[in-house]
């Protein structure tokens, strides 16, 4: 089985805005509105050029000595690596955005850091130490999640009552849990109902990954092969060469057994 990538993306802001308690943002220069904007704009890119916007953003920032710029531009330049596969390079940024949380007055910046850089590391302590930070159930829930403990994502889940207007980043926090839920209990109907969110966030790499464990879990060979079929149309429109290979040759090998 292939692994999402959610989770070493998922850090890639997907939280933002779910709920946190920020602080009243300080004034700041033009200067440093404009490097903001070139954080905001460059989220999700995979391009060269976001990269090199935030790496001119962390510099402008440096610069000021405004150190909630820095942990924006780490954190959105770990995201940018990891996204290419560079995990070194892309943990390297994530522990300097965890030191510089601390010192945002951010409660999005404290939670988000532990995830990222918890999960990029493997340390079991740095995720748990999100958990003062997590604002509602479904942020506590994504906690329980990495720390696979099953049982308590599933009750922090049951009491999150999402709104309806709910942002895309609540949509792939949801998505993100019901799919590691769907995927350990082997529930299907857990992991389309992931698949639903992830349309909403717009997570390409979620819906691909959604499709392809739901053919796993199918026990229909017909509709089996259909899911894996739409999870590969999937990923060959988001370019992910792993994951086409993985579904391509699931395919295969299921066409065969026909």
């Amino acid at each position: 089985m292939m692994r999402t990538s959610i989770l070493l993306i998922v850090l890639s802001l997907f939280l933002a805005g779910c709920g946190s308690v920020e602080h009243k943002a300080p004034v700041r220069s033009s200067e440093a509105e404009a490097a903001f904007q070139l954080v905001q704009n460059a989220e999700g890119r995979k391009d060269d050029a976001a990269r090199a916007d935030l790496r001119s953003a962390l510099g402008v920032f440096e610069a000021l000595d405004d150190r909630p710029g820095r942990w924006a531009a780490s954190a959105a330049l770990a995201n940018w690596h990891i996204a290419q596969r560079e995990v070194e390079t892309g943990a390297a940024y994530s522990r300097q955005a965890f030191e510089l949380a601390p010192h945002t007055n951010s409660t999005h910046a404290m939670y988000e850091s532990s995830l990222q850089l918890g999960q990029l590391t493997q340390d079991r302590d740095i995720i748990l130490s999100a958990m003062p930070h997590a604002q509602n159930a479904l942020e506590t829930a994504v906690i329980h999640v990495l720390l696979n403990d099953h049982a308590a994502a599933t009750q922090a889940l049951a009491a999150y009552e999402q709104p309806a207007n709910a942002s895309r980043a609540e949509n792939a926090a949801r998505a993100f849990v019901l799919y590691r839920l769907g995927k350990h209990n082997g529930d299907k109907a857990l992991v389309i109902e992931a698949l639903k969110h992830y349309r909403l966030a717009a997570d390409v790499y979620g819906v691909t990954d959604s499709l392809f464990l739901a053919a796993t879990l199918e026990t229909s060979p017909a509709a089996a092969l259909e899911l894996a079929q739409r999870a590969l149309l999937s990923a060959r429109q988001s370019g992910e060469p792993s994951r086409i290979t993985v579904i391509a040759q699931w395919l295969a090998l299921k066409g065969s057994q026909q």
